[in-house]
């Protein structure tokens, strides 16, 4: 009996040897009934490891055999926000999915606007001329750095994708947004949902977001920026023309005499502004004569006469829309509840003599260091207030005039629905 037995034994011990691989396959696999597939192996313990469905999402495929971008072919499974592909020996890598999405949308990355440095508190990557500043480089260096993200190949830019506005930044293989409204949760940083849009194109029925193309960021964060005009209350006033009013007394001899020509700065200013309309579908807004000699005038009092420090009889404080006692003007105090906007729409007619019959309306920038282009625009962009102004949402526009100035710690543009009679400004020689 003992020996009849013993190959029984035996033969039950091959059986749960035999099994035991699959009982421990079993155990590493993970299914979702919101999409229906499951995660297993190997990319079930990268997923897990490296931050699971915040990071990755849910599976959208089954793990398959595909070839990539790079001609590499192998087991590879997509998830909403990344694909994840098994290299053997190499381990899990994940794919270039932000350069591959910006290159099925026509738009490769090399096209983008680079920038040569970083500023204090930045990282700058020489391989592909691009910074990484907070919140994203935060992010960046405390979820994988460049093993998960690879290096980034945009600057921060504000986008419209789908029902949700904010600044966003390309990198090799994914794409980072800052959700503002949840700023101050592990939420602020979100992902996007590139694994889905990739494949989205590739199968030819993408759904295009509105997104316009990117432009350098700015230096670090403005310490102000002003708060956008109300549309006006009063119809615009028709008056004749009249001789030009005297400019301010305080120019310095590296800037122009206001309304004569643009600086290198204020000219990269209104290309950058338009060719962020042209992006949403908008035209050229001609760069203004009239305007400029008004954005300049008051670049010029900001810097010199501070009339954004005091208060008015209320004890309201001033901001960046108001102007001093010190000019051929009415002194304004522009507070926030625009008590005294009608001051400011005139300041058209009233530096220019006239010769601008309309209404103005100004975005402001102030900035700790030097003011520039790009750092104004974008810090505007990331106002939706002030982007509505630039792209003639929330009944703005349509914009016939538009007038730029950019001096020491000021930008400014004014925009007016009348065509300029004085025509356009040049560039200074």
């Amino acid at each position: 009996m003992q020996r009849r037995f013993l190959p029984v034994v035996f033969a039950f011990l091959l059986l749960a040897i035999w099994l035991m691989p699959m009982v421990t396959r079993a155990q590493r696999t993970r299914c979702f009934a919101e999409t229906g597939y499951c995660i297993e192996g190997v990319i079930l313990t990268y997923w897990e490891q490296n931050g699971g469905l915040p990071v990755f999402g849910y599976p959208t495929t089954e793990l398959r055999v595909e070839t990539n971008n790079d001609g590499w072919t192998g087991p590879t499974q997509w998830f909403e926000r990344d694909r994840l592909e098994d290299h053997g020996v190499e381990g899990v890598l994940a794919g270039r999915l932000g350069a591959g999405l910006l290159e099925l949308q026509g738009r490769p990355w090399r096209d983008f606007p680079q920038v040569r440095d970083a500023p204090s508190g930045c990282r700058y990557f020489a391989v592909t001329d691009h910074s990484l500043c907070e919140p994203f480089k935060r992010y960046w260096e405390q979820n994988g750095g460049l093993e998960r993200f690879g290096y980034p190949i945009t600057e921060p830019f504000y986008a419209t994708l789908d029902d949700w506005s904010g600044t966003i930044q390309y990198f090799e293989r994914r794409r980072m947004e800052h959700h503002t409204e949840l700023a101050g949760t592990q939420y602020e940083v979100l992902l996007g949902l590139l694994g889905n849009e990739v494949r989205a194109y590739a199968s030819g029925t993408p759904v295009q977001p509105s997104v316009p193309p990117a432009y350098p960021a700015p230096s670090t964060s403005p310490v102000i920026t002003s708060t956008p005009l109300p549309s006006p209350i009063l119809p615009t006033p028709t008056v004749s023309p009249s001789p030009v009013s005297p400019t301010p007394t305080t120019v310095t001899a590296e800037y122009p005499i206001p309304g004569t020509c643009l600086t290198a700065q204020e000219a990269e200013l209104a290309r950058l502004v338009n060719d962020y309309r042209n992006a949403t579908g908008l035209p050229d807004v001609p760069i203004s004569k009239s305007l400029t000699h008004v954005a300049q005038a008051h670049v010029l009092d900001l810097h010199n006469n501070e009339p954004d420090s005091g208060t008015d009889n209320r004890g309201e404080a001033c901001n960046m829309h108001s102007w001093s006692d010190q000019g051929e003007w009415s002194p304004v105090c522009y507070t926030s509840d625009h008590a005294n906007a009608t001051g400011m729409w005139n300041k058209p007619r009233e530096i220019t003599g006239n010769r601008y019959i309309g209404d103005g309306y100004e975005i402001a920038y102030g900035f700790s260091g030097q003011a520039d282009a790009a750092g104004a625009l974008n810090a505007w962009q990331n106002s939706p207030g002030h982007n509505a102004v630039i792209i003639e949402q929330n009944n703005w526009g349509p914009w016939q005039a538009m007038g730029v100035a950019v001096y020491e710690h000021h930008a400014v543009v004014w925009f007016g629905k009348e065509v300029d009679p004085q025509g356009t400004i040049s560039a200074c020689q």
